[in-house]
């Protein structure tokens, strides 16, 4: 599912030989973690690239391949799973890196630190956390305001319970132990169903409680962490920042977190058959940016479906094509893609008969076909196609007499009649010379008032009647022109004598 980062990474890195004894002396106490940058409370963002126009055939995922490629220059030469998380975890805002240009991937994460990428990831699950909380750890005096916040929140969520009900220790090394702990605890607050924990499964974890040796082996059988090396797991060792990255990116695949969000508007929501409607649809990111450069499918929908599959209304029609942009139900290169401010627009209307449809749109992987149960990143809308009136009548040729004010009654024949803008334009001697315009009654009935015609030569005698020819049309889209046959009409000739 997706381009999931599951595969096992065997490090045992010099920083965490080296940082193992600083945080030796806590694992067994009651808890963990704490992050934050440069600074411990806040993080610059870093200026953000080009997204990247890479092929991928599978299921769109949480860290999927056509996220932006984060532009840290101190990551290429990590392996290309490691490089997948911490763009995963720059697109998602919970890091913007250590400076503009730098991720520091080698560094460890002090528990400061890692408090705040925790808050950020509960709020991308969804979570609910405190706006307000209040830490009792007495050794906070360093860490800034948010850092300070978000290990309070930490703390009211059950995330983190610290070394002591005094101390944190905001400065120390995330232990892997711990991040394990956090992780399940964070885990437990979501709606992922966890398996039960295996038997413990590392010797070196022999020491620890009970509690965080099922921690251990439940992140491990999750594919979350890894183990140094078999049978080992290093409890004690240090978390370094590309492991923070890819336990993290890690958790938000196997909550199933879109790495965008869409959100769909229509013009109207109520058309006649054979009217147009727009479908307007916004691509952002999980920060609320707009997301550009997204390939959309989107597709008129019957509302039911066989087997998870789109069942398209053949009758629809987007963008003067059929029921759906460019391969149906299916993520290509021919599906229009969102601009500069994250938006696609897509024309819709419905050549024949009444309907019910839900106009659905859609991003996925590259090649990806829709089906309901793999597609995270949707929106919908219902529109209602009513029946249109047919044709409209208006009497046939007739005869008036200079200067008589006339009356033409035309019927707009069909269902959804009423409330309908109807215009009549008359014309004379090439030019016109009345124009009226009215709605229809409850009945599709509309009078239309033509002034009697004064005999342009009345000393004259003339061996035939004066013509003016009356056009009488439904005007569907309200500028006064009749637009051709879409706009029902019909014609009648007044004979003046």
């Amino acid at each position: 599912m997706g381009t999931k980062v599951t595969a096992s990474v065997m490090r045992i890195g010099a920083v965490a030989l080296l940082a193992a004894a600083a945080v030796a002396s806590s694992v067994a106490a009651a808890d963990d973690t704490d992050p934050t940058e440069t600074d411990p409370s806040t993080e610059e963002p870093a200026e953000k690239s080009e997204l990247q126009d890479t092929q991928q055939t599978d299921v769109l995922g949480a860290c999927w391949d056509i996220i932006e490629s984060a532009p840290f220059v101190d990551t290429v030469d990590l392996s290309e799973e490691s490089k997948t998380a911490i763009d995963c975890v720059y697109h998602y805002a919970i890091t913007r890196g250590t400076s503009a240009a730098t991720f520091s991937p080698t560094d460890p994460v002090i528990r400061s630190h890692m408090a705040l990428f925790l808050v950020r990831v509960s709020r991308i699950l969804g979570l609910a956390v405190p706006e307000e909380a209040a830490a009792t750890f007495e050794d906070l005096g360093g860490v800034g305001a948010e850092g300070r916040l978000a290990i309070a929140q930490l703390k009211e969520m059950g995330i983190t319970e610290g070394y002591s009900p005094q101390v944190f220790g905001p400065a120390n090394p995330v232990a892997r132990v711990h991040m394990a702990q956090f992780l399940v605890r964070l885990l437990r607050l979501t709606e992922v169903i966890l398996p039960a924990p295996a038997e413990a499964l590392f010797e070196d974890a022999a020491g620890l409680s009970a509690a965080a040796q099922s921690d251990i082996s439940l992140m491990v059988q999750l594919g979350i962490m890894d183990p140094v090396a078999p049978g080992r797991f290093d409890p004690r060792a240090v978390v370094t920042r590309e492991d923070m990255a890819l336990f993290l990116s890690r958790i938000l695949e196997l909550a199933e977190v879109a790495p965008v969000s869409l959100e769909l508007s229509l013009s109207s929501d109520s058309l006649l058959v054979g009217g147009a409607a727009v479908a307007t649809i916004r691509a952002g990111k999980p920060d609320g940016s707009p997301y550009p450069g997204l390939l959309v499918d989107v597709f008129a929908d019957r509302g039911w479906r066989e087997r998870g599959a789109c069942n398209l209304d053949v009758d629809a029609r987007l963008n003067g094509g059929d029921a759906g942009t460019s391969e149906d139900c299916r993520i290509d290169a021919g599906d229009p893609r969102t601009d500069s401010d994250g938006e696609v627009a897509v024309g819709l209307a419905h050549s024949t008969g009444s309907a019910v449809d839900w106009i659905y749109a859609w991003a996925g992987a590259l090649g990806q076909e829709f089906h309901e149960t793999d597609v995270r990143t949707e929106a919908k809308q219902r529109i209602e196609w009513l029946a249109s009136p047919t044709r409209v009548t208006i009497p046939k040729p007739f005869g008036a007499v200079f200067k008589q004010n006339l009356s033409i009654v035309v019927n707009l024949v069909g269902p959804n009649s009423a409330g309908r803008r109807m215009v009549m334009i008359s014309s004379y001697d090439d030019l016109v010379r009345v124009t009226r315009i009215e709605n229809t009654n409850e009945d599709g009935n509309v009078a239309f008032g033509l002034p009697g015609l004064i005999d342009p030569t009345p000393d004259v005698f003339r061996p035939f009647a004066l013509e003016e020819t009356v056009l009488v049309f439904w005007d569907r889209n309200g500028n006064n022109i009749h637009d051709g046959p879409a706009e029902l009409s019909a014609m009648t000739t007044v004979y003046w004598s």
